[in-house]
Order: C-alpha cells, then sequence, then structure tokens
C-alpha cells in the first residue's frame, strides 16, 4: 500500500528508491551500527583503573582505583567551595566507573585530589583505610599511620605538580613529563625523548 492516495490509486509523484539508493541507506546504517553508542558501558578492568589492590576494602575483592587531581581554583570553579568541586568530581568518576566495577564484583575508589593536597571524601575514606592496614602490618598505632600517610600522599602530590611545572633538577638538564592523558601515567614521555 505504499505511494498511494486516499483513493486507492498509486501517487505518480513518489518514485520507489532506486538500487543506489537502497545501498547508501544500507551503508549508512552499517555506519551507525559500527560507531560506539555513547551510554554504552566499557568494561573496567585494570588497565580502565589507575591503580588496582586486592583485598583492600573487603577480603576476596579487588579494588579499583582512579586519581584525579584538579585545580579547584580554576576559572570554572570559581564561585563555588573546593570541597564541592572535589564533591563533584568524585560523583563523575562514580557516574562513569562503579556500575561496571559491581557487575564485575569489584569495588571502586575515586581518588579525588586539590592541587594543593586536599582530599576528597572518598581519598579520605580511603587513607585511612590505607593507615589501617599499615599499622597492622607494621604494628604501629593507627593515629601515627593516618598522618602519616596523609603526609605522604601530599608530599607526592607536590612533588608531581612540581614535576609538571619547573621539571626535574638533573644534571643532565631539565627533563619535563610528557603526559598525554591522566590514565597513562605509566606511559612517562620526557621532552628529551619526543
Amino acid at each position: 500500500m505504499a505511494n498511494t492516495n486516499n483513493h486507492g490509486s498509486r501517487d505518480p509523484t513518489t518514485t520507489p528508491p532506486t538500487q543506489q539508493q537502497r545501498q547508501l541507506t544500507q551503508q549508512q546504517q552499517r555506519q551507525k551500527q559500527r560507531q560506539p553508542q555513547p551510554h554504552t558501558k566499557t568494561p573496567v578492568s585494570e588497565e580502565r583503573g589507575d591503580a588496582s589492590c586486592y583485598g583492600f576494602w573487603d577480603r576476596g575483592r579487588e579494588a579499583i582505583f582512579d586519581v584525579r587531581i584538579t585545580d579547584t581554583e580554576a576559572r570554572s570553579h570559581r564561585n563555588k567551595d573546593p570541597e564541592k568541586v572535589l564533591a563533584q568530581q568524585e560523583k563523575e568518576k562514580k557516574d562513569k566507573y562503579l556500575h561496571v566495577c559491581h557487575e564485575q564484583r569489584k569495588d571502586f575508589s575515586p581518588l579525588v585530589y586539590s592541587v594543593d593536597g586536599m582530599a576528597g571524601r572518598e581519598a579520605k575514606h580511603a587513607e585511612k583505610r590505607l593507615a589501617y592496614h599499615l599499622s597492622r602490618k607494621w604494628q604501629k598505632p593507627y593515629s601515627q599511620l593516618v598522618h602519616y600517610v596523609r603526609v605522604r600522599i601530599g608530599l607526592s602530590i607536590a612533588r608531581a605538580n612540581t614535576l609538571l611545572i619547573r621539571g626535574s633538577r638533573d644534571r643532565r638538564g631539565s627533563v619535563r613529563p610528557n603526559i598525554n592523558d591522566g590514565t597513562a601515567l605509566h606511559a612517562w614521555q620526557t621532552w628529551q625523548e619526543r
């Protein structure tokens, strides 16, 4: 009944699609099928997170950590409270990875820090849990190790920022890392290696 008007006769103004038009629409449909859909979840594995640890939160479960260091004083965050900026960054990470990690029976923790070393809520919980594990292993007081972990992480963030801004103070000359993507911390390149 295609191409008919109300009286049942054939409409002369429309013509059936030609062979070329059909092939073109089929090619377009195949291209749409090949393109990744924006709402599909990609599986999260050890390669997707920045670090993983077996038995960190629960015995027998793997924990995936994804680190983000954000500038809370950037223009886009100018009128926001720094703690709310960190909470927003954590929410973005959780929305992206949490559901997929739980499907794979893994725990996910976003470790969000500001460039000055301020930790987000989840990062503070992870620091405390790390201090707990270290206190059991080293047989030292928990309170001392909480302070130790926080100081060490803060110093690591400060060193990384200094290295990115100024480069190293090596005798070979200034060596600056070229980090293309925050997830590619394992693939450090220096300016001299490029």
